[in-house]
Protein backbone atom coordinates (compact mmCIF):
# COMPACT_ATOMS: atom_id res chain seq x y z
CA UNK A 1 0.00 0.00 0.00
CA UNK A 2 2.76 2.39 0.57
CA UNK A 3 4.48 1.80 -2.54
CA UNK A 4 0.97 2.24 -4.42
CA UNK A 5 1.21 5.85 -1.91
CA UNK A 6 4.41 6.62 -3.50
CA UNK A 7 3.70 5.91 -6.62
CA UNK A 8 0.56 8.11 -7.01
CA UNK A 9 2.26 11.02 -5.15
CA UNK A 10 5.10 10.74 -8.01
CA UNK A 11 3.08 11.02 -10.66
CA UNK A 12 0.69 13.48 -9.96
CA UNK A 13 3.42 15.51 -8.77
CA UNK A 14 5.00 15.18 -12.80
CA UNK A 15 1.88 15.65 -14.24
CA UNK A 16 1.40 18.85 -12.67
CA UNK A 17 4.82 20.24 -13.72
CA UNK A 18 4.47 19.07 -17.48
CA UNK A 19 1.80 21.10 -19.34
CA UNK A 20 -0.86 18.52 -20.57
CA UNK A 21 -1.25 17.92 -24.53
CA UNK A 22 -4.73 19.61 -24.54
CA UNK A 23 -3.00 22.88 -23.61
CA UNK A 24 -0.32 22.99 -25.63
CA UNK A 25 -1.40 25.02 -28.91
CA UNK A 26 -0.92 24.00 -31.86
CA UNK A 27 1.18 26.46 -34.59
CA UNK A 28 -0.86 27.24 -37.14
CA UNK A 29 0.38 25.69 -40.28
CA UNK A 30 2.11 27.91 -42.63
CA UNK A 31 -0.02 28.61 -45.74
CA UNK A 32 2.22 28.31 -48.91
CA UNK A 33 0.18 30.21 -51.56
CA UNK A 34 1.93 29.89 -55.28
CA UNK A 35 -0.33 32.75 -56.90
CA UNK A 36 -0.39 31.69 -60.49
CA UNK A 37 0.54 35.55 -62.18
CA UNK A 38 -2.39 35.85 -64.55
CA UNK A 39 -1.35 36.26 -68.13
CA UNK A 40 -2.45 40.37 -69.32
CA UNK A 41 -4.72 39.79 -72.20
CA UNK A 42 -4.05 42.22 -75.04
CA UNK A 43 -5.89 45.12 -74.43
CA UNK A 44 -9.26 44.59 -76.77
CA UNK A 45 -8.29 48.36 -78.14
CA UNK A 46 -4.86 47.15 -80.21
CA UNK A 47 -7.33 45.25 -82.34
CA UNK A 48 -8.31 45.83 -85.54
CA UNK A 49 -11.99 45.07 -86.81
CA UNK A 50 -12.81 42.61 -90.11
CA UNK A 51 -15.68 42.59 -91.66
CA UNK A 52 -19.39 43.11 -90.56
CA UNK A 53 -20.93 43.18 -87.13
CA UNK A 54 -23.24 40.24 -85.81
CA UNK A 55 -25.33 40.88 -83.41
CA UNK A 56 -27.69 38.19 -81.41
CA UNK A 57 -28.00 36.43 -77.98
CA UNK A 58 -24.65 35.14 -76.23
CA UNK A 59 -24.91 32.50 -73.49
CA UNK A 60 -21.70 31.02 -71.81
CA UNK A 61 -20.43 27.25 -71.03
CA UNK A 62 -21.78 25.16 -68.06
CA UNK A 63 -18.96 24.67 -65.21
CA UNK A 64 -19.52 21.08 -66.08
CA UNK A 65 -17.92 21.03 -69.78
CA UNK A 66 -14.63 21.96 -68.06
CA UNK A 67 -12.12 19.59 -69.16
CA UNK A 68 -14.53 18.18 -72.32
CA UNK A 69 -12.67 18.41 -76.08
CA UNK A 70 -13.64 21.05 -78.64
CA UNK A 71 -13.97 21.21 -82.20
CA UNK A 72 -9.94 21.77 -82.34
CA UNK A 73 -9.19 19.48 -80.09
CA UNK A 74 -7.55 21.23 -77.15
CA UNK A 75 -9.45 20.75 -74.32
CA UNK A 76 -11.99 23.43 -72.88
CA UNK A 77 -10.76 25.87 -69.93
CA UNK A 78 -13.06 27.68 -67.67
CA UNK A 79 -10.18 30.09 -66.97
CA UNK A 80 -9.22 30.97 -70.56
CA UNK A 81 -10.81 33.45 -73.15
CA UNK A 82 -12.53 31.13 -75.35
CA UNK A 83 -15.84 30.71 -76.94
CA UNK A 84 -18.16 28.70 -79.41
CA UNK A 85 -19.44 30.15 -82.75
CA UNK A 86 -20.97 29.03 -85.69
CA UNK A 87 -20.74 32.11 -87.51
CA UNK A 88 -16.94 32.19 -87.40
CA UNK A 89 -13.60 30.14 -88.99
CA UNK A 90 -11.92 28.48 -85.58
CA UNK A 91 -9.05 29.65 -84.44
CA UNK A 92 -10.05 32.97 -85.25
CA UNK A 93 -10.39 35.87 -82.96
CA UNK A 94 -13.50 38.23 -82.40
CA UNK A 95 -14.68 41.33 -80.20
CA UNK A 96 -17.53 40.53 -78.16
CA UNK A 97 -19.43 43.45 -76.88
CA UNK A 98 -22.08 43.90 -74.18
CA UNK A 99 -24.61 45.71 -75.72
CA UNK A 100 -26.06 46.59 -72.20
CA UNK A 101 -23.03 47.96 -70.24
CA UNK A 102 -20.65 48.47 -73.06
CA UNK A 103 -18.27 45.98 -71.86
CA UNK A 104 -16.07 44.03 -73.89
CA UNK A 105 -13.63 41.12 -74.65
CA UNK A 106 -11.30 39.51 -77.25
CA UNK A 107 -11.78 35.87 -77.17
CA UNK A 108 -10.74 32.96 -79.65
CA UNK A 109 -12.89 30.67 -81.38
CA UNK A 110 -12.04 27.23 -80.40
CA UNK A 111 -15.41 25.66 -80.55
CA UNK A 112 -18.76 24.63 -82.34
CA UNK A 113 -22.31 25.26 -81.23
CA UNK A 114 -25.36 22.79 -81.37
CA UNK A 115 -27.28 23.62 -85.16
CA UNK A 116 -30.37 24.27 -82.73
CA UNK A 117 -28.29 27.23 -80.79
CA UNK A 118 -28.40 29.15 -83.96
CA UNK A 119 -31.97 28.90 -84.66
CA UNK A 120 -32.65 30.71 -81.07
CA UNK A 121 -30.62 33.67 -81.98
CA UNK A 122 -27.67 32.67 -80.42
CA UNK A 123 -24.16 34.09 -81.97
CA UNK A 124 -21.67 33.02 -79.36
CA UNK A 125 -21.12 30.85 -76.45
CA UNK A 126 -18.42 32.20 -74.37
CA UNK A 127 -16.16 30.68 -71.74
CA UNK A 128 -16.94 31.30 -67.72
CA UNK A 129 -13.88 33.54 -68.12
CA UNK A 130 -14.91 36.06 -70.55
CA UNK A 131 -18.43 35.83 -69.82
CA UNK A 132 -17.37 37.50 -66.40
CA UNK A 133 -15.30 39.86 -68.15
CA UNK A 134 -18.40 41.37 -70.02
CA UNK A 135 -20.35 41.08 -66.70
CA UNK A 136 -23.11 38.82 -67.71
CA UNK A 137 -23.04 36.05 -65.44
CA UNK A 138 -26.04 37.05 -63.13
CA UNK A 139 -27.93 37.55 -66.55
CA UNK A 140 -27.13 34.25 -68.19
CA UNK A 141 -28.16 35.54 -71.88
CA UNK A 142 -27.62 39.46 -72.74
CA UNK A 143 -27.50 40.94 -76.42
CA UNK A 144 -24.04 41.10 -77.92
CA UNK A 145 -22.00 42.65 -80.85
CA UNK A 146 -20.01 39.83 -81.93
CA UNK A 147 -17.08 41.13 -84.75
CA UNK A 148 -14.28 39.45 -86.09
CA UNK A 149 -10.78 41.02 -85.26
CA UNK A 150 -6.97 41.02 -86.08
CA UNK A 151 -3.80 42.20 -84.08
CA UNK A 152 -2.89 45.77 -85.30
Amino acid sequence: MVIFLLCTVVFLAQSVNTPSYAAKKKKPAKKHTTAKKKKKQTPAKEYKNIGEPKYGVASYYSQNLHGTKTSTGERYSNQKLTCASNNFKLNSWVRVTNLRNKKTVVVRVNDRMHPRMAKKGRVVDLSYAAAKEISMLKAGLVKVKVQQVKRS
